[in-house]
């Protein structure tokens, strides 16, 4: 998975679920109203004032009221949902969870109650990224709404699909998260993470297409343009044209993200694509936070070998063979190095270790190995 936003911010935190569970609290309460009038005046007054204080979001007094509800009258299973939702709105997760796991398991005759305690044990469990227990919850949140032919939670869709990726379930991700980005159209997070999952499952057309819908709807989004450009790069060797385009990705990226995987995105298209002058300073940028990276120190190297900066360029691949003694490849660079600046001797030892490192069979090394012995003095 990227480093793309967090569980936590995937899901929407309890202010951004407030507003439907206490709409569907409101109508729990008015059902009640029927209940307590078959009860003593005393149990109507704690009823009452436990509702009261949840809807002043005093959560943690209204939990106190209903579990004395639950005390005096057991068969007041509704109290489990109050309590519940005022766990999950104090993030106390699994409390939560629990809590609606018993409302649920009470409420078999009402379906619509059991739509929104599912969904809320699955928001429940997907805030403590549990993944697993959050997708049965969430499903059957699903299932329920179309079985009583009611709209489901706009942010259960996203849920389960995010939920399905970090569990790498990518086939069944992508069905959910394309109802999700129609029914929203708005939230480029969506959209991200249905182009994750289409890259993930080798679709490189429809995760570019979700991940532009994405862009049009949050021109800054950084991880869309990120994830956009690494796959445009991927693209260039099929398809030239794609360089170009991950180089319009990296330079957006830039502007929004100024940080390594900017650096490496752009400093790898603009290198690809010959532009060495604008590569280097990305790479250098790039190599300098990841001292240990042979491959980001060649990259580097090979900017300046091609630009001519001989030095820069053989410090960068000096670095990079440190790393990585035995490639062939980065000590005939470091031996053309070298040889480019005439320093004979290092571009001799360098050429040799690259023949060795072959086996004996670099037919490149071993020419090169012949041209120095005859240019040196």
């Amino acid at each position: 998975m990227t480093g793309r936003r967090t569980s936590s911010q995937a899901c929407p935190d309890p202010g951004d679920g407030e507003r439907p569970m206490m709409k569907k609290l409101y109508s729990v309460a008015a059902a009640l109203a029927f209940l307590s009038l078959a009860v003593s005046t005393a149990f109507a007054q704690d009823w009452e004032r436990a509702v009261s204080l949840f809807n002043q979001k005093q959560y943690r007094q209204a939990i106190r009221e209903f579990h004395a509800v639950l005390r005096s009258n057991p068969d007041y299973y509704q109290a489990w949902y109050y309590i519940g939702a005022g766990h999950f709105q104090l993030q106390g997760y699994e409390d939560a969870a629990d809590a609606l796991q018993k409302y649920v398991a009470a409420a078999q005759k009402d379906e619509k109650g059991q739509a929104t305690g599912y969904l809320y044990i699955g928001l429940a469990h997907y805030q403590l990224k549990q993944y697993d227990k959050a997708i049965p919850a969430l499903a059957k949140h699903l299932s329920l709404s179309e079985k009583l032919q009611q709209k489901p939670e706009t942010s259960a869709r996203a849920a389960l699909g995010r939920a399905y990726i970090f569990t790498e379930r990518f086939n069944e991700a992508v069905p959910v998260l394309t109802a999700a980005a129609a029914e929203t159209k708005t939230d480029s997070n969506t959209y991200y993470y249905l182009g994750y999952a289409h890259q993930k499952l080798g679709r490189s057309d429809q995760a570019i297409a979700a991940l532009n819908q994405g862009i049009t709807v949050n021109p800054k989004d950084a991880d869309s343009l990120l994830l956009l450009g690494n796959i445009h790069l991927g693209q260039m060797k099929q398809n030239p044209a794609a360089l170009k385009q991950a180089i319009s990705a990296g330079e957006r990226l830039v502007a929004v993200r100024d940080d390594e995987s900017a650096w490496s995105l752009l400093g790898q298209a603009y290198l690809f694509d010959k532009q060495y002058a604008k590569a280097a300073p990305l790479l250098d940028k790039y190599a300098r936070a990841h001292q240990d990276s042979g491959a980001a120190w060649l990259n580097l190297g090979l900017a300046y070998s091609r630009s001519s900066q001989w030095k820069q360029a053989a410090e960068a691949l000096e670095q990079a063979s440190k790393l990585a003694p035995t490639n062939t490849s980065l000590l005939l660079e470091l031996g053309y190095v070298y040889e480019s600046d005439k320093q004979y001797d290092k571009a001799l030892s360098a050429y040799e270790r690259a023949y060795e490192a072959s086996g004996k069979s670099d037919e490149s090394a071993r020419s090169s190995i012949e041209r120095v012995k005859q240019a040196k003095p």
